[in-house]
């Protein structure tokens, strides 16, 4: 168990025990188990002071000319890098302090959006069928002749019936 003491004037922290009064469990034999011992005369108290660093001073960020900021947006909106990338030269050209050299840099590296877009190998493929006609086709082939004889034309002749 700590024992805490008040210190005086006179005394210090033993520094064997570190001002518990006990060593390995036993009685601090260099303070005789009181956790201080005399402090020397030409040792004067020590006081830790604290350390403060000051903070070096922060510039004030320049003036913004409005006409020179417009013309960077349009400069970067107007780069033929942002062809295909409106979206992210928009966010360049309004979120950042990029200049436009910098803006067309990032823009270059940027896929295009149809680039972008990953293929559909079943949109592709069903691109190429040919889809059937559904539904009624005209006037003259909606009677009830004209269903008949379509759906007698994908019966095979050997199995119609003369009539």
């Amino acid at each position: 168990m700590a024992k805490i003491t008040a210190q005086n004037e006179d005394t210090k922290t033993c520094p064997k025990c570190d001002g518990t009064g006990e060593v390995d469990g036993k009685k601090c034999p260099e303070c005789d188990g009181t956790g201080e011992v005399p402090k020397d005369d030409n040792e004067e108290a020590k006081v830790k002071t604290p350390v403060t660093a000051k903070a070096p001073p922060v510039a004030a960020p320049a003036p913004v000319n409005p006409n020179s900021e417009r013309e960077r947006i349009a400069a970067i909106l107007n780069a033929p890098e942002a062809e295909g990338r409106e979206n992210l030269a928009r966010t360049l050209a309004l979120d950042t302090d990029l200049t436009p050299d910098a803006a067309r840099k990032v823009l270059a590296s940027a896929p295009t959006a149809a680039s972008a877009t990953p293929a559909n190998p079943l949109a592709e493929h069903m691109a190429k069928v040919k889809n059937p006609v559904v539904g009624a086709v005209g006037p003259d082939q909606d009677t009830p002749e004209a269903e008949a004889a379509r759906i007698l034309s994908l019966v095979p002749k050997q199995h119609r019936r003369a009539g």
